[in-house]
């Protein structure tokens, strides 16, 4: 295992970094590495260490920076492996809850020992797994606050309030970091420069509003040693040769890295932000995308990374994005879809005959009683009317051409003169009589009344 250098700093004030998003509003709980290696190449400039410290690291990769994570007492909060973790479902802990869990508990993950569940809490805030006793009683590192600040115009006393999102820290707690070397010779050479640009960066700060004092820290404290000394209280068994790395860092691939992309479990994410420099700052860099941390890739090998430039066009100077690797071994299995047991066809019973209770038969008395009884049925005739007749339509003679005339019917015979009704008396029943009508009625074509 490689030598390295554990640094921690105990924050005196609110830090931030900034999402990928760029919201002002929004802050994310990890330094990248990419960030934190501008920041110690920033200290290095001041240093006047500048030259070398970008020849051990962008040229020869003699040093190499992981992420800044949150820690609490003893407890080193590390980013949860993906594809290893959660464990199986429990109905106590929402292990799916968590993005940073404790380095003694991947310890007991990658040993293949079960995790008691009655010692552990999920702290929602900063989705750390905290112990549930203890003298933090399940409170976590870090909770998210919001500060309101005002820009104010100096010519016409204008001003426009905001919001700043920023981590606050509790008691006892802050970021951690590892600084990794090829070899003794490289941790001989750099060791002493490296403090010195660390305790800098403490007292000038790192992330952003370090203008108003944001990312400051106290004196850091150093630890020396081997990678997994420095994160595991013992060393790690396998119980397989471990066939993959399971990233602290950004990672961006180098050319001699051999990675099966066809397997793992990895994400990846877009960095960019702005160029902080004594020649010019403000610039948008150009974006690149790297492999997050906490990501699980399956190669044999230890991977390297790699650094690129993203200096905007015209910049003075290379401005390097560093995707150098900080990785430990695990083992990787492929996960085994659950699949239900193959349905067998099963013949269901044939229902039990229910019995039909017969009936006596009936007397001859009875049979023709009931014969005698039955109602007659009438035929129901049904009358159909004759289909309704319509006269022919007359079509209107073309204009010039005379219409025929209709032809009348021959005249008849003079028929002899109506004789007028018998007129009966009223007295007698069931006889009619015909009243005349009156002369001086408005109707004269009225047609007399019948009364019966």
């Amino acid at each position: 295992m490689l030598p390295a250098l554990l640094v921690r700093f105990r924050p005196t004030g609110p830090w931030r970094f900034g999402p990928d998003s760029g919201a002002r509003n929004r802050v994310d709980p990890v330094c990248h590495s990419d960030t934190f290696f501008s920041a110690v190449t920033a200290a290095m400039s001041q240093l006047d260490s500048l030259e070398p410290w970008l020849e051990a690291t962008v040229r020869k990769a003699a040093v190499r920076l992981s992420s800044l994570f949150p820690w609490q007492g003893d407890i080193l909060f590390v980013p949860a492996p993906k594809g290893l973790w959660p464990p199986p479902a429990s109905s106590r802990i929402r292990w799916g809850g968590t993005r940073f869990i404790p380095s003694r508990v991947l310890e007991l993950l990658l040993a293949g020992k079960t995790i008691e569940e009655d010692r552990w809490l999920v702290d929602g805030p900063s989705g750390c797994l905290v112990p549930s006793g203890g003298r933090f009683r399940g409170t976590g590192p870090f909770r998210e606050g919001l500060r309101t600040g005002a820009a104010v115009d100096r010519w016409n006393g204008g001003v426009a309030p905001y919001r700043t999102a920023c981590l606050e820290f509790a008691e006892d707690a802050g970021m951690w970091g590892l600084a990794v070397f090829a070899d003794d010779a490289a941790r001989e050479s750099w060791i002493g420069p490296l403090r010195a640009a660390l305790r800098l960066l403490a007292d000038s700060g790192i992330g952003g509003e370090r203008c108003l004092g944001w990312g400051r820290s106290g004196e850091p404290h150093f630890r020396e040693g081997r990678v997994s000394e420095l994160l595991f209280r013992h060393p790690i068994e396998h119980s397989e040769p471990p066939n993959a790395r399971w990233l602290l860092s950004l990672y961006r691939p180098a050319n001699g890295d051999a990675v099966d992309w066809s397997q793992g479990s990895y994400s990846v994410v877009t960095r960019t932000g702005r160029t902080w420099s004594p020649a010019r700052s403000g610039d948008l860099k150009r974006s690149v995308r790297m492999v997050s941390e906490g990501s699980v890739l399956v190669s044999q090998m230890e991977l390297a990374g790699s650094a690129c430039d993203v200096a905007p066009p015209g910049f003075p100077h290379p401005v390097w994005a560093a995707g150098f690797a900080v990785s430990l071994p695990v083992n990787w299995k492929k996960p085994i879809p659950a699949s239900l047991p193959p349905l067998e066809a099963q013949t269901a019973p044939a229902p039990a005959p229910v019995p039909i209770p017969a009936e006596p038969a009936p007397t001859a008395g009875e049979t023709l009683e009931a014969v005698d009884s039955a109602p007659p049925q009438q035929e129901s005739q049904m009358e159909q009317e004759p289909p309704a007749e319509f006269p022919p339509e007359e079509i209107p003679a073309p204009p010039g051409v005379a219409e025929p005339q209709a032809e009348l019917p021959p005249p008849e015979a003079e028929s002899a003169e109506p004789q007028a009704p018998e007129v009966q008396s009223a007295d007698e029943p069931g006889e009619s009589r015909i009243e005349a009508p009156d002369e001086d009625s408005e109707e004269p074509g009225r047609t007399p009344e019948v009364t019966p």
